[in-house]
C-alpha cells in the first residue's frame, strides 16, 4: 500500500506541473475551506481525474497507460514515456503505437527516426486516422524518410475516408497540385468541402480561392465570399495569417459580387455556411487524448 501511495505521488508531481504550465489551472487558488471560484473547482476536477487515471495505470488499464505516457511526454520525460508506451504498443494498441511514433520522431538520430516510422506505419496499417494522416505528412515532406507523394496521397485518402478533416484537406491539396497523382481540380473541391463542413478554416479558404479563380469550377465571387467568410469565422487563434487573408479576400469577393447584383445573395449564403459549419468553440485541455 505504501508503495502504491508513493508511486501515485511520484507520478502526480510531473503531471500536475504540466497542467499548471499549460494554463488549465490558474495560480492563486484559495485554500480548500474557501474554495468558491470556478477556477478552483477546475483544479479539484483535474486533480480527481489525474488521481483516477494514475490508479488505473497501477491496475494495468491500457487507456490510462496511454494517457500517462502522453502526460510524461508533455512534461519532457520522454524516456519514461517510452517505457510506459512501448509494452502497450507491442501488444498491438494502435493508439499507443501512434504516440510512440510521435515520441520517437522528436529524437534527432537516425535510429529513433526509423523506429518512429515503423511504429507510425503499424498504427496507420491498423487503421488509426491520425497515424495515416501523419504518415502522409512525413511522406509528403520527406521528414526523416524519403519523400513519396504517391504513397502520401494513399495514406491521406485512407484517413480522409474515415472522416479526418485534416486529411480531407490534404487530399484536396494533393489533387489540386497534382502531387502523387494526375491533377484533379474538381476532385479537390469535393475533399475541400468535406473538410470545410467539419470546421476546417484552411479548407474553407481553399474553397474560396477555387471559386474566386475558377479552379475546378466556374468562377463565382458570391460563393467565394461565402467560403472566405466561413474561413475567417473558423480560424483558430493560431491561424492569424489565414484569418487576415480570408478577411482581405472576403472584401474583394463581396465588392465584385455586389457589382454584379449578387451582394445580398452572397451574404445570405455566407450566413448559411456559418450557421451550419461553424467550428464549435471550446477551451483546449491538456487532458485531451491526442490520438482522438
Amino acid at each position: 500500500m505504501k508503495h502504491r501511495t508513493g508511486l501515485r505521488r511520484r507520478f502526480l508531481s510531473p503531471v500536475m506541473a504540466c497542467l499548471l504550465l499549460c494554463g488549465c489551472v490558474g495560480q492563486g487558488t484559495p485554500p480548500p475551506r474557501t474554495v468558491t471560484t470556478a477556477g478552483a473547482g477546475l483544479l479539484s476536477g483535474v486533480e480527481r481525474h489525474v488521481s483516477d487515471v494514475l490508479q488505473q495505470v497501477l491496475t494495468g488499464d491500457t487507456a490510462a497507460r496511454r494517457m500517462y505516457g502522453q502526460w510524461l511526454a508533455e512534461t519532457g520525460d520522454t524516456e519514461k514515456a517510452r517505457e510506459v508506451l512501448t509494452p502497450v504498443a507491442e501488444k498491438g494498441d494502435i493508439r499507443a503505437q501512434y504516440q510512440l511514433g510521435l515520441l520517437l520522431a522528436g529524437k534527432n538520430c537516425a535510429g529513433t527516426r526509423q523506429g518512429a516510422e515503423d511504429w507510425m506505419r503499424r498504427s496507420a496499417t491498423g487503421g488509426l486516422p491520425a497515424a495515416q494522416r501523419t504518415l502522409g505528412d512525413w511522406l509528403t515532406k520527406g521528414c526523416g524518410i524519403p519523400a513519396d507523394p504517391g504513397a502520401a496521397l494513399g495514406w491521406y485518402r485512407k484517413a480522409a475516408e474515415q472522416g479526418d478533416a485534416l486529411a480531407q484537406n490534404a487530399t484536396g491539396a494533393a489533387l489540386s497540385a497534382g502531387r502523387g497523382t494526375a491533377r484533379d481540380l474538381s476532385g479537390a473541391l469535393v475533399w475541400y468541402r468535406k473538410a470545410a463542413e467539419q470546421g476546417s478554416a484552411l479548407a474553407a479558404l481553399n474553397l474560396g480561392n477555387a471559386y474566386w479563380t475558377g479552379s475546378g469550377s466556374r468562377a463565382n465571387a458570391g460563393v467565394a465570399f461565402a467560403w472566405y467568410a466561413l474561413a475567417e469565422k473558423n480560424a483558430r487563434p493560431d491561424e492569424g495569417t489565414l484569418r487576415r487573408v480570408a478577411q482581405t479576400m472576403k472584401t474583394r469577393a463581396l465588392m465584385l459580387a455586389s457589382a454584379r447584383g449578387r451582394g445580398l445573395a452572397s451574404v445570405s449564403l455566407a450566413n448559411h455556411y456559418i450557421n451550419n459549419y461553424e467550428r464549435p468553440t471550446f477551451r483546449s485541455s491538456p487532458l485531451k487524448d491526442i490520438t482522438e
